[in-house]
């Protein structure tokens, strides 16, 4: 029943409320909840007044059962049973509640019963105090706790006071000691008149102990300065007659009214930690309590940090740049660090700028580990990461510990790249390594670096591997002859992918290169041959095997009786044949001299060959004595018929003679091809018949060889 009346006066809330303030000037008759009544209470306090009956209030013939709502309530929380505590209300004013019975039952089924409350001022204590410690005190503390509790809603007025009231609130710091009165109003409500309540506040003065300024001191600092310290000269303001007492256990006063103490002494004794003092002055009153400071002496002992390491892991590459995470370990020397916690303060310098952070952390066991935030370390670099100080939090800053010089280098290295390089390759002949460099756009820092390759074209190799070093961007290294067998203009050398051996950082590539392999003279089937000769004929090197070049540059040595080191000479080549001479000027001693063919260049490519088998030879020089006869008898006994030289054409092949009569005409040239005059087949016409008559002649020997000069004489003709 009771839901279905809640529900009904929810949906009939407005209508209800207006019908409410009619009934306030009629009276309505209803059937069955009664008549409306009004009451008004000016004496709250009255205890009669903590339980109405409001049923009894209404008038006509209600029935009993119905259900009271409190009208000043939220709906679905206002159902109560009728009986009114009206000490309860905290506020004077006007409260209405409706009696309602089941509509169902009855046409008029409700009632209201108006209740006014007039004011209530309450009744102060006597001797209210405080101390002027207290910064805020409520004034309704000033009543009478035994009594019924004032309405809340008066107002407060200071009657001879400081402005420094709020609301009912008041500041005993600010007004300082004394009395202090405040009367507290409720203003007339319908036919209860204004009630006011005057209360009175002493305020105490609580005894002032003083302000400290604690000793804050290092170990390293002169203590000595405080051998004699009164512990008075460390607070400010405070009252006389206070007493010093021990908190710390130091044993430096020795009654109530010491206030002399030894800190170099305390330190010696018992070492750094905080050692506290207490200054207490007593209370004149019971309101307030005693006042107490306590001074403090600090002293710390500075950390050493000489000697530890930090290690920034790790280095990496900088395609792992927005992926990687750091840490970073800090471990102590030899000397001991607490546990604890710590602010560790570190700077990160990339080259250009410094960053300076703080992180907090524990030390255990003599580590500290921190992460670093990759945001720290955004680009390429070499970052030093150098710790500047390191503070324990507990500890009061006094010392400045002992650093020294703790730092890493942790490194973002470049990935390689390549592609933009040039790569040289000059020819090379078959045989030999191809030497390869690469320079220009190589974005190869100073360092190792492995590269794979494939060769394509005349010569095929895949997945290969060498390693080179580059300084200042430029590198060489050389392709191995193993991998150049075939001889071509075609092949082309491609690096595949390359890596850093110092930071590991790999990259592939598409750099490419063609080069030629020209081929390089076949020595394997050469043979020499060197004829015994004059020391001033004309010592001839003939060779074959030499295949199918057509000119070629000689590199020889002689040892033995001549002497010399890599003599070259270039001479063609004819169907694997070629010859030279060897210069005179290195062939001036007599006796046997050794041959050797250190190399040949062919001179079409200058692709060389060192010459190992079948490269050596010796022959002898003579010292050969050209014999010119003084006379010959061409009388056709084929004994001495004609005039020659013995072995002028094989000693100075290139030489001429030249005969003249006595009146300079010239009877006779002759050569190697001509070296002998049998007195008749002069040019000219000579006596009888083309024949030279008996007599003297002359003859010039041109030797034609080296710088030696002609021979010149005489010879006789008998027939």
């Amino acid at each position: 029943m009771i839901v279905k009346l809640l529900s009904f006066i929810k949906t009939s809330f407005i209508k209800c409320s207006f019908l409410f303030l009619c009934l306030l000037s009629t009276n309505s008759y209803s059937q069955c909840a009664g008549e409306d009544a009004t009451v008004t209470i000016c004496n709250i306090q009255d205890p009669v007044n903590k339980s109405i009956n409001l049923f009894n209030l209404l008038g006509g013939s209600p029935i009993p059962d119905g259900t009271w709502i409190d009208n000043s309530k939220p709906l679905g929380d206002n159902t109560f049973n009728g009986i009114l505590d009206a000490q309860s209300l905290r506020n004077s004013g006007i409260y209405s509640y409706t009696y309602v019975q089941d509509p169902s039952g009855c046409t008029n089924n409700q009632a209201t019963v108006i209740v006014t409350i007039g004011p209530y001022a309450g009744v102060p204590s006597p001797n209210i105090t405080t101390c002027d410690d207290v910064e805020s005190f409520n004034l309704f503390q000033a009543f009478d706790g035994t009594q019924l509790a004032p309405q809340q809603n008066g107002r407060w007025t200071a009657n001879n006071t400081p402005a420094t009231l709020s609301g009912n609130i008041i500041n005993p710091k600010v007004l300082g000691t004394g009395t202090y009165s405040y009367t507290y109003t409720i203003p007339a409500l319908d036919t209860c008149p204004e009630q006011s309540a005057t209360v009175s506040v002493s305020v105490f003065r609580k005894p002032v102990s003083g302000s400290p300024t604690h000793l804050r001191v290092c170990s390293t600092d002169d203590l000595t300065v405080y051998s004699n310290l009164n512990l008075n000269e460390r607070l400010a303001n405070e009252d006389a007659g206070g007493r010093w007492t021990e908190l710390s256990g130091t044993s430096e006063l020795s009654n109530s009214v010491d206030n002399i103490i030894d800190v170099t002494r305390i330190y010696n004794t018992l070492g750094a930690g905080t050692y506290s003092f207490r200054y207490t002055v007593l209370s004149s009153n019971p309101i307030c309590t005693n006042s107490q400071s306590t001074v403090q002496i600090i002293i710390e002992d500075p950390l050493d940090f000489t000697g530890s390491t930090l290690v920034v892991n790790s280095d990496i590459c900088e395609d792992e740049i927005t992926s990687a995470t750091y840490s970073a370990t800090l471990t102590k020397g030899p000397q001991p660090i607490p546990d604890g916690n710590y602010n560790v303060t570190y700077s990160i310098n990339n080259g250009s700028t410094t960053k300076n952070i703080t992180v907090n952390g524990n030390f255990i066991s003599g580590t500290f580990v921190f992460d670093v935030d990759r945001l720290n370390l955004p680009a390429v670099a070499n970052y030093t990461f150098t710790i500047k100080n390191i503070v324990k939090t507990s500890s009061s800053g006094i010392c400045n510990n002992i650093i020294g010089v703790i730092s890493d280098v942790l490194s973002i290295s470049p990935l390689p790249r390549i592609n933009d390089a040039t790569l040289t390759i000059n020819p090379v002949c078959s045989g030999y390594d191809a030497e390869v460099e690469i320079s220009g756009n190589t974005n190869l820092a100073n360092g190792n670096y492995r590269i794979v390759y494939s060769l394509s074209g005349d010569n095929v190799a895949s997945n290969q591997a060498l390693e080179f070093t580059a300084v200042n961007g430029t590198a060489s290294f050389s392709i191995p002859a193993n991998l150049l067998t075939n001889v071509g203009t075609n092949i082309v050398f491609t690096i595949n992918n390359i890596i850093n051996l110092t930071t590991s950082c790999y990259n592939t590539a598409t750099l490419s290169k063609g080069f030629i392999i020209n081929a390089t003279p076949d020595v394997s089937g050469i043979s020499l041959d060197i004829k015994n000769e004059c020391l001033e004929g004309d010592t001839v090197v003939e060779l074959s095997g030499l295949g199918d070049v057509t000119n070629l540059t000689f590199d020889y040595s002689l040892t033995g009786a001549n002497v010399s080191e890599n003599q070259t000479i270039s001479a063609e080549v004819n169907s694997g044949k070629a010859s030279f001479i060897i210069p005179m000027s290195v062939l001036v001693n007599i006796g046997t001299t050794n041959f050797t063919l250190n190399s040949l260049i062919d001179d079409s490519n200058g692709c060389s060959a060192i010459v190992v088998d079948n490269n050596t030879a010796s022959f002898t020089l003579d010292k050969c004595i050209v014999f010119i006869p003084d006379g010959f008898s061409p009388n056709g006994d084929t004994v001495n018929d004609t005039f020659r030289i013995p072995q002028i054409e094989f000693l100075y092949p290139d030489f001429s003679l030249e005969i003249f009569n006595r009146y300079g005409n010239i009877l006779f040239k002759g050569n190697k091809n001509k070296p002998a005059w049998d007195g008749r087949n002069s040019d000219y016409k000579i006596g009888i018949d083309g024949v030279a008559p008996n007599g003297v002649y002359f003859y010039i020997l041109h030797f034609n060889k080296g710088n030696k000069k002609p021979a010149q004489g005489r010879l006789y003709l008998n027939r």
